[in-house]
């Protein structure tokens, strides 16, 4: 049996959409990977200190000293360090 040109395009033509359809089902059954998620944002730099921190206080800068003394002990060293300096906790 001989077939004519337009039976043979069919055949060819049904065919590949054959093999098609296949790679569909066998591609759908793969993982699926996630994407790579986007690196982290650096961080933000550190505000600067207040302006009250660079008012002097004893041999430096309220913000030098404020490193060493809380607030209460900087006011009876004669320093105005308001806003710059921090009550600690104490143990």
């Amino acid at each position: 049996m001989a077939w004519s040109g337009d039976e043979r395009a069919k055949k060819a033509v049904a065919a590949v959409a054959a093999v098609a359809a296949r790679n569909v089902v066998l591609r759908s059954r793969e993982p699926v990977k996630p994407e790579a998620s986007p690196p982290p944002l650096p961080a933000l730099p550190p505000a600067p200190p207040p302006k009250e921190c660079d008012q002097s206080c004893g041999m430096g800068s309220c913000l030098e000293t404020s490193a060493f003394f809380n607030c209460q002990e900087l006011m009876v060293l004669g320093c105005d360090c308001g806003g710059c300096c921090m009550d600690r906790l104490e143990d």
